[in-house]
């Protein structure tokens, strides 16, 4: 008589659970390893795309100006509140005006160029929208103030001269053109802010003494990048450049035009 058990019944090499916990244990270091590594090639590949939102912005700007005496775009065609609410506004910005020269440029496809893929809903500034009609997405140009350096601003009467013809620029492929731009979402001092970012219509070229802080409401370059360590901007040649907080608060090359355009 054949004593041996059936082959159905014989024990079957198994984990046993020490050996089980010990796999969990090297797939939790292993994800734990490569989060961060994941996490970072998708903030560069958001990186690389903002580039080429950049430069799509800035080459409008170039065959705008082709077509319109060498001037860059106004912030606006009208002076800033023109009849007192703003509504004359809504139709006439920088964007819309280039917006020819850019396929799939609006003000409403987060999907397009308009668009800065960090930009959360969550970060797009309500009052600005409610206040000009607009939704701004993540981008501005540089609004200098300082008279005779003034290279983008609104007109002083509608449809008057507001920006300078390229040819005008002595230092074009210093100067701030389009770029990540907003406003700290509460109240900073003159460092980098933590707090992030709501979207906003312009960047103001920082006072030298008191940096951006003199501002009110704060608008800046956004540092949305790399790690949130830096924005990316065109300049008014066309190429683009990422720079750090510091450089961008220090106007290191008078990227904003402050003595000098």
């Amino acid at each position: 008589m054949n004593s041996k058990a059936p082959a159905s019944f014989r024990c079957q090499p198994a984990f046993t659970l020490i050996e089980l916990l010990v796999v969990i244990a090297i797939i939790a270091i292993l994800a734990a390893m490569l989060l961060p590594a994941l996490a970072k090639a998708k903030d560069h590949a958001k990186s690389i795309a903002c580039v080429n939102n950049c430069k799509e912005l800035g080459l409008g700007a170039m065959l705008y100006a082709n077509d319109y005496q060498d001037y860059l775009p106004p912030i606006n065609s009208y002076p800033y509140d023109y009849d007192g609410s703003s509504m004359t506004l809504h139709t006439n910005w920088w964007f819309i005006m280039i917006q020819p020269y850019i396929v799939g440029l609006n003000q409403t496809n987060n999907g397009t160029v308009w668009h800065c893929p960090t930009v959360r809903n969550s970060d797009i500034n309500p009052g600005n929208t409610a206040y000009f009609g607009v939704v701004w997405q993540g981008y501005g140009p540089s609004q200098n103030a300082r008279v005779g350096n003034q290279y983008i601003n609104y007109p002083s009467v509608p449809g008057g001269v507001a920006s300078k013809k390229l040819s005008q620029l002595r230092r074009s492929s210093q100067l701030w053109l389009f770029g990540d731009d907003g406003t700290p979402k509460q109240t900073w001092p003159d460092s980098q802010p933590t707090c992030g970012y709501w979207t906003d219509v312009t960047v103001i070229a920082p006072d030298p003494a008191s940096g951006f802080s003199d501002n009110s409401p704060q608008k800046q370059p956004a540092i949305r990048h790399d790690s949130n360590t830096r924005a990316i901007f065109t300049l008014c040649d066309g190429h683009v450049e990422k720079w750090k907080w510091l450089d961008l608060r220090n106007d290191v090359n008078d990227v904003f035009g402050i003595n000098s355009n």
